[in-house]
């Protein structure tokens, strides 16, 4: 009798203990995206990581800032930006941006900038939320 108690109990207390939370992921790709002045391009609530953020550009004139929680992770130019990030030219003479693995526990906003309107041949971001 003991015995079908104790399975009982084992039973429920694996009904009741938490699941684990499956990470899912969300892509954001923005191809031949104009941005007159600045644009949220990813905007997202939770927890997670930003697993790769790319902005593909005809120019170097704009602005990238990534903020973590309500705080700022990363802002600057294409230019400023060049020692913190991967930032290159490709072989057809775009500018690409490449950010990657921010982890963050409330939310996570990028924001692109531009000083005229430009449109950007590829924005893209990957993140993998919990």
């Amino acid at each position: 009798m003991k015995i079908v108690q104790v399975e009982v109990a084992a039973k429920r207390a694996a009904e009741q203990a938490p699941k684990p939370v499956k990470p899912r992921t969300k892509f954001v790709q923005l191809p031949h995206q104009r941005i007159d002045n600045s644009r949220d391009v990813v905007n997202q609530a939770g927890s997670g990581t930003l697993k790769e953020f790319k902005v593909k550009s005809t120019t170097k004139s704009f602005s990238v800032e990534v903020i973590r929680d309500g705080g700022t992770e990363l802002k600057g130019s294409y230019e400023e930006l060049t020692d913190k990030v991967a930032a290159y030219q490709d072989e057809d003479g775009n500018y690409l941006l490449h950010v990657t693995d921010v982890k963050f526990s409330q939310s996570i906003i990028v924001v692109v900038s531009v000083p005229s309107p430009t449109t950007f041949p590829l924005i893209y971001a990957c993140l993998e939320l919990t």
